[in-house]
């Protein structure tokens, strides 16, 4: 399947977007520190864009683009704003979206109208997952490092249930299994720390998937195909690592890919691609490897001196957008890794989507870019 759209937010450049699927080919849609953009996943050309202080453009084929922020004026005293808007959309429903200040935004009526339906949190909101296998189950985390859960679509909402197995530092991405909502994982930041953790009940008990093994920088994102759900990718500040076995065991993805901040992950299903979104304005692509077998345990690298590790290829396609803004001036290919293809697009950015008509391609990042495809 070809993809033909392909957009993420870039700091101080607005929102880039491809129409043509080819990635060195960008026009800026919007103004501002472009974040988060989602698709809806069954409407060509209908999409949700933000930037900073919780502005939300929206896109659709009938009337183009339209503001459609929360109401400043419901603002309460103590509402706390977010620097970027994380947006999430409801696959199944996807009328419904959400956004975060210090509590949970709601609408449903495509953006036009927003409500608060959460207390306030501890924290301002940094993370936000709608699972795929149950959107009644909403998943948020915070800067203060506090985990919240809602099982009804938003209405009612738990307290922190992140325990004490994690760290307390800022969350900075929930993904839940494509085949159960129960089972989480979160992505932390901060240093001297795991970083990954799981849980298999909706955030009630939680488990190390980091255990030192994984470098110890910050993480920004997850990402678990759901055409291969025991895999688990994870992007830090050094690069891009795999696990075969949902988090048993890890390997180093990065290869050749250049050993800087990589803060978005979004896997496109249906052509088995992974697309990142990295620091320094860069789009990489390259085929997908095999995932290792057995323990192979990822240390950090000085990434002037450590030689990138080729891994072992499948028939599969693996791609890799960089956390970078986008203009349309393309940077050739580096090797190993089944030749990852770097596209350079100019401006610093944070945050990336993929959009394939199929659902897939939604998300946040730690910064203020977010990669999003549709096909």
């Amino acid at each position: 399947m070809l993809l033909r759209f392909l957009g993420g937010g870039a700091q101080d450049n607005g929102t880039p977007i491809c129409q043509t699927g080819q990635p060195g080919d960008f026009k800026d849609f919007t103004d501002g520190d472009g974040g988060w953009i989602v698709y809806h996943p069954s409407v060509a050309n209908h999409l949700f864009v933000s930037s900073q202080g919780l502005r939300i453009v929206r896109h659709r084929p009938t009337d183009g683009w339209q503001e459609v922020s929360p109401d400043h004026n419901l603002f309460a005293q103590n509402e706390a704003m977010p620097w970027m808007a994380y947006v999430a959309i409801d696959q199944k429903t996807p009328r419904t979206l959400f956004t975060g200040t210090n509590r949970v935004w709601r609408t449903r009526d495509d953006g036009d109208a927003w409500v608060p339906v959460s207390p306030f949190f501890k924290g301002v909101i940094s993370a936000i997952d709608v699972a795929a296998a149950d959107s009644r189950r909403i998943y948020v985390g915070t800067v203060a490092g506090t985990f919240h859960r809602s099982t009804d679509g938003g209405t009612t909402w738990s307290g922190n249930v992140a325990s004490a197995v994690l760290p307390g530092f800022q969350i900075t991405r929930i993904e839940s299994s494509p085949l159960d909502a129960d089972d989480v994982i979160v992505t932390i930041a901060m240093f001297q720390c795991s970083h990954v953790f799981r849980s298999r009940d909706g955030g009630s008990s939680w488990t190390d998937l980091d255990r030192g093994r994984l470098p110890d920088v910050p993480h920004h994102s997850v990402a678990i195909p759901s055409t291969h759900p025991g895999e688990v990718y994870v992007a830090n500040d050094v690069g891009v690592f795999v696990s075969p076995d949902f988090g048993e065991t890890w390997s180093d993805l990065t290869a050749a890919l250049p050993h800087v901040s990589v803060v978005d992950l979004v896997y496109h299903t249906a052509t088995d691609t992974l697309y990142a979104a990295r620091i320094f304005y860069t789009f990489l692509v390259g085929d997908r490897p095999e995932p290792p077998k057995g323990d192979q345990t990822a240390k950090a690298r000085d990434p002037k001196t450590a030689p990138f590790r080729p891994l072992g290829i499948s028939g599969r396609k693996i791609a890799a957008g960089i956390d970078g803004g986008m203009q349309s001036i393309e940077s050739g290919k580096i090797s190993a890794i089944g030749s990852w293809e770097g596209k350079r697009t100019g401006g610093s950015a944070s945050g990336a989507a993929i959009g394939d008509g199929v659902g897939d391609g939604a998300g946040g990042i730690l910064k203020e870019l977010r990669l999003c495809l549709y096909d």
